[in-house]
């Protein structure tokens, strides 16, 4: 009888206390990239029921508050480092909880299909040796 009274508070307890951890889930997220699209969920470890934004999102990307999750989509057009929160709330009980985590992002320039400066030094400088091998393997089937 006494354990199940003790069972009856600890379910009770559960249902009017605060969430321990209180925050926005993932705890990290991956950096998008110009040109390719992305999408991002977001949760909370308590029966949230709004999520919110600020900050600077990156051009190209939109937040949607889902109601019981987030979205952050899209196809993002500029490169370089954004820096947004997320924010929700919610009840456990009767009593309302809210948590938030702050993103550090950096949109990765897009992938380029013609070869910078750089690489065409190298793929030059490529050639140039093989065709000087080349030559050397032709010098030395003649003196044999």
């Amino acid at each position: 009888m006494l354990r199940s009274f003790l069972a009856a508070i600890a379910v009770l307890f559960a249902m009017v206390a605060p969430a321990a951890a209180q925050g926005v889930d993932p705890s990290t997220i991956s950096n998008p990239q110009v040109g390719v699209a992305y999408s991002q969920t977001f949760t909370a470890p308590f029966p949230a029921f709004s999520f919110s934004q600020s900050g600077t999102l990156p051009p190209g990307l939109t937040f949607t508050n889902n109601g019981m999750s987030a979205t952050l989509a899209g196809t993002p057009t500029t490169a370089g480092p954004y820096i947004f929160t997320i924010n929700s709330s919610g009840m456990v009980g009767m009593t309302p909880v809210t948590g938030s985590r702050t993103y550090n992002v950096t949109v990765q320039p897009a992938v380029s299909a013609v070869p910078t400066l750089s690489e065409w030094a190298m793929i030059l400088f490529a050639i140039a040796l093989a065709g000087g091998a080349a030559l050397y393997i032709e010098q030395r089937r003649r003196l044999v």
